[in-house]
């Protein structure tokens, strides 16, 4: 990426994560183009600069390499805080700022992002679940919360009014917690292979628990071999993640019901995607290394199919609302 703020280059970089994955997919649902483009605009945003970073992850980075996405970083976190103060850098960055202004993103969610990438560019791991939790504020939270706001938002000539007061900020959190556990989840196995000696987002908290340092759960990615220790160990971290999923749902629910059926859909199909990959976990006995998650959900296309067909929330609701996520 070009260093140069304003550079063309940077559409060009945002530019594939416009068109394949199931958020942008969920996006075309907007009968508002402006909160669509938004909202591929700034989730295209987080996952370059996630994904910049990524990279110390998965594989050796030279001294020089590793300058470059720390420059990157820096280049980002300056552009977005220019667009708080009043000092917006480029044209782009005035964008970011018309939509943080229309749309009322509180400059703090920003912050605990570009933290967690810090944390993630100086190679993170998790001593204890307060540690991970601090962590996933920045991580998925502040996505998450982002997401919810560009989706409930009511905008008019007078600015945001976002749905009667509705908690954006503890639906965000509790949402995002538990996405992150899910996603985390679904691709233990790669993480433990990625690079030279893997990526940990488990809590060693929880590891000693069970006697599975971090080392050894790469050996058994690497072998295949399933002590019984490590599908308990899933259970626990899984369930962590369930006790926020619960609450969020329930506060998601109360804000769905406030918003027109195409953002209803939006929503629920966001949702619905982590919903069927937590039950998939559960079916597959919590072995989420032998075993393949991603191979255990329905078919994402044909879900997707289903939810567009709905014509009312009770309807939408039956989709992410179930027994193993919301008693």
């Amino acid at each position: 990426m070009s260093n140069l703020i304003g550079s063309n280059e940077i559409q060009n970089d945002l530019a594939r994560y416009r068109d394949s994955t199931n958020l942008v997919i969920a996006s075309q649902l907007f009968d508002d183009p402006v909160r669509r483009d938004a909202f591929t605009t700034l989730y295209s945003v987080m996952r370059l600069i996630d994904d910049t970073v990524d990279a110390v992850f998965e594989r050796t980075v030279t001294v020089e390499e590793r300058r470059s996405i720390a420059a990157s970083l820096k280049y980002w976190e300056s552009m977005i805080h220019s667009t708080y103060c009043g000092q917006p850098q480029s044209d782009f960055a005035v964008k970011l700022s018309e939509i943080n202004q229309r749309y009322a993103i509180p400059q703090s969610l920003w912050q605990n992002f570009f933290r967690a990438m810090w944390m993630d560019y100086d190679g993170v791991v998790f001593d204890t679940i307060d540690h991970f939790k601090q962590y996933c504020e920045g991580a998925s939270v502040a996505a998450t919360t982002i997401y919810l706001m560009l989706i409930g938002a009511q905008t008019s000539e007078l600015g945001p009014d976002h749905s009667g007061n509705f908690d954006y900020i503890s639906t965000g959190r509790n949402l995002g917690i538990w996405a992150y556990t899910v996603h985390i989840l679904r691709d233990l196995r790669e993480d433990l292979l990625t690079g030279d000696t893997g990526r940990y987002l488990i809590p060693d908290e929880i590891l000693r628990k069970y006697e599975l340092p971090r080392l050894c759960l790469r050996e058994i990615a690497e072998s295949g071999k399933i002590p019984s220790s490590l599908p308990e160990m899933v259970r626990e971290f899984w369930l962590l993640g369930q006790q926020y999923g619960k609450i969020g749902m329930v506060q998601a629910d109360t804000l769905a019901r406030t918003l027109p059926l195409p953002r209803q859909k939006v929503l629920c199909i966001i949702i619905s995607i982590y919903s069927h990959m937590s039950e998939a976990i559960v079916r597959l006995g919590w072995d989420v290394i032998g075993k393949n998650p991603q191979q255990a959900v329905a078919d994402r296309e044909d879900l997707i199919r289903r939810i567009l067909t709905a014509s009312s929330w009770s309807q939408l609701r039956r989709f992410w609302i179930s027994d193993s996520i919301v008693p």
